[in-house]
């Protein structure tokens, strides 16, 4: 299910989104941002719709998807892991 990061406020999402940074355990390589540089990239992704946020009622998690892997999903494809969020496109 999608959640629209319109309807939460802003403390809620940037709690989100810290939460699927810290699981993740992406690699971003020599350059190390920092935390906030990197919700401020997904956040972005997230605004402009490159990325969406979902609701896993089967593990209860939510995830951030990159829109083609959201799409197919609904299109009833195989399951998709959550994008890293170094290959979401963020620029940091």
């Amino acid at each position: 299910m999608q959640i629209p990061v319109d309807r939460l406020d802003a403390e809620t999402l940037t709690r989100v989104i810290e939460e699927f940074i810290s699981r993740e355990g992406t690699d971003y390589g020599q350059s190390n941002p920092d935390m906030v540089d990197k919700v401020e990239g997904i956040r972005r992704k997230l605004k402009s719709g490159q990325a969406v946020l979902v609701f896993d009622e089967v593990s209860e998690t939510c995830h951030i998807l990159s829109r083609e892997a959201f799409r197919s999903l609904q299109k009833g494809g195989a399951p998709t892991s959550p994008v890293p969020s170094n290959e979401l496109g963020t620029d940091f």
